[in-house]
């Protein structure tokens, strides 16, 4: 840029036949009114696979692309295969959006977006924290509120909970969310507890949800008065950091019994379960669950009573002893459901103990040691 006006101020001293009116004015129009750079040539098309290979549902890369020009922000708005993929809401990135652009609030920014994506269903990411303040954190998922019953994946990772409340009136409206995610850094359990449990009660209502990931499955969620009688019927995929055993059992005697493929459960919060001779899941193929023999007896006849005829992955994690009769259980937890387990992943333990391990289980050919 300095080098060409400096080559364009020489030619203009020695040039002669100008008068200084004709300078001033070839001046001013090279620098306020520049030659448009070879940028400027290239035609919307051309600009659109561009813009689509840089920030294809990214909700921060689209915003910085259409606050360059007039001409990129109608190319962008224009563009329906840019917002046809997952949107992140950070509530950092969206602060520094405002800051560089005309909208004055993160909510409006959002509202503006969620507005140019009023055909499609969402997949968005919700990030925040106590830093963000509650009452900007309650703005923003209030505005996604808004456009509940187009959720279809969400992923939550907020501290603490209370930063998304969603009404009890709403709890039919998620007839599109097919996954459902949420992550509590630091989660405190007996913190958490309560709200965990308001959320998930709507979140259940969801007739099409598929995967449930939650850091606490509180008690008694799953019970046919919190839930309808068709809750989880489509889940194939369900995973929690910590389950209350009845929960559990109620779970697995729920409709998800027949579509659940892949089911992690990290530890047991015990209360006493509802027992009953088998719990038959015929399509779980991936099992997570703590060791038994150590924890409860309640959980030891849960886990005896469990049949899963299509198991291929079994992992066990917590404590292993050796003289809690832990093996013993998992042979006859394979045996009983006729399954081909072809993987074992055991928490760790001494050498000593895996071989133990390997001479009990002789039929699974491949038994290993999880990382933690």
């Amino acid at each position: 840029m300095y080098h060409r006006l400096v080559q364009k101020l020489e030619a203009l001293a020695t040039a002669p036949h100008l008068t200084n009116a004709n300078v001033s004015s070839k001046l001013y129009k090279f620098y306020f009114d520049p030659p448009p750079c070879f940028i400027a040539k290239l035609s919307p098309e051309l600009l659109s696979e561009i813009f689509i290979l840089r920030c294809q549902g990214n909700l921060s890369n689209a915003s910085v692309i259409a606050s360059v020009c007039t001409r990129w922000r109608d190319v962008v708005i224009a563009e329906s295969r840019l917002w046809v993929s997952r949107i992140s809401v950070d509530v950092d990135d969206l602060g520094e959006l405002c800051a560089v652009s005309y909208i004055h609030s993160p909510s409006m920014l959002l509202s503006t977006a969620l507005r140019r994506w009023e055909t499609i269903k969402l997949d968005f990411c919700f990030v925040t924290n106590d830093v963000h303040g509650k009452a900007l954190a309650m703005s923003l998922f209030s505005t996604l509120l808004q456009h509940r019953s187009r959720w279809r994946s969400v992923y939550l990772c907020v501290s603490p909970l209370s930063h998304v409340i969603i009404p009890w009136c709403y709890k039919r409206d998620f007839c599109s969310l097919e996954s459902f995610t949420i992550d509590i850094p630091g989660c405190q359990e007996p913190v958490h507890y309560e709200w965990m449990y308001d959320l998930l009660s709507k979140i259940g209502h969801a007739p099409s949800l598929a995967s449930l990931n939650a850091p606490i499955f509180p008690y008694n969620l799953s019970h046919r008065r919190i839930l309808p009688s068709n809750a989880f019927s489509q889940l194939t995929h369900f995973e929690a950091q910590q389950c209350d055993l009845s929960s559990f059992v109620e779970l697995i005697l729920s409709a998800a019994r027949t579509s659940l493929v892949s089911c992690s459960v990290t530890s047991f919060a015990f209360s006493v379960p509802f027992f009953q001779a088998a719990f038959l899941l015929p399509k779980l193929e991936a099992l997570t669950l703590p060791f038994p023999g150590s924890n409860s007896f309640y959980y030891d006849r849960v886990f005896s009573s469990l049949l899963v005829p299509e198991l291929k992955e079994l992992t066990l994690c917590g404590h292993f002893c050796r003289n809690g009769g832990e093996m013993e259980l998992i042979r006859r937890l394979i045996k009983k459901s006729g399954c081909q387990v072809k993987k074992l992943q055991l928490a760790p333990m001494t050498v000593t103990d895996l071989e133990f391990a390997r001479s009990i289980l002789v039929g699974i050919p491949l038994i290993t040691l999880t990382d933690t």
